[in-house]
């Protein structure tokens, strides 16, 4: 089954830009009725805003979601960090990459997130 998710990029807590990993939360609203498994993702990633003179408006970008931390649904556009609060993001789960885990450590968490951006960057090709 595909999964599409569309929402409202939000203000989330900041973790993932201050472990230099910017995601877009997106609003809940939208499909929080809708059954989506738990954990990451390689997905693609559309973000748009009429106004906006950014090249990538409009375009399927490849990205990582991680779905279900805190009841959350974020998005890592790889190669991209622009600030793009209030837009429109729909990501398109294209394959499961792992189950979630919690990590204790900074270190250990940073090593995951890279294995899984290489992984999904190969997915994505």
């Amino acid at each position: 089954m595909q999964y599409v998710l569309r929402g409202k990029v939000i203000h989330g807590d900041g973790w993932g830009r201050m472990m230099g990993y910017p995601t877009a939360n997106l609003d809940r609203r939208y499909f929080v009725h809708h059954s989506v498994p738990k954990g990451v993702w390689a997905c693609r990633v559309k973000i748009k805003n009429q106004k906006s003179k950014i090249k990538n408006n409009g375009l399927w970008l490849k990205g990582v979601a991680v779905i279900g931390v805190k009841d959350k649904v974020e998005v890592h556009i790889i190669g991209f960090d622009k600030n793009i609060y209030g837009w429109h993001c729909e990501a398109e789960l294209v394959k499961k990459i792992r189950k979630l885990r919690f990590y204790n450590d900074k270190k250990q968490l940073s090593s995951q997130i890279k294995r899984d951006i290489r992984l999904a960057r190969a997915i994505l090709q």
